[in-house]
């Protein structure tokens, strides 16, 4: 499976972690749980010239 970073003990990789910590961080709210997948996706780059 795609994944970002290693799996920790709790199976979410850092890069999950920090996207669940983050928003209760900027609203100062702890109050709700969230939980998160991040895997990289490769993407080819295109250039347009218009």
């Amino acid at each position: 499976m795609p994944h970002c970073d290693v799996f920790a003990d709790d199976d979410y990789t850092k890069e999950e972690i920090k996207l669940m910590k983050e928003p209760k961080k900027i609203l100062g709210d702890d109050t709700f749980n969230l939980t998160a997948t991040a895997v990289r996706v490769p993407v080819q780059e295109v250039t347009l010239k218009v």
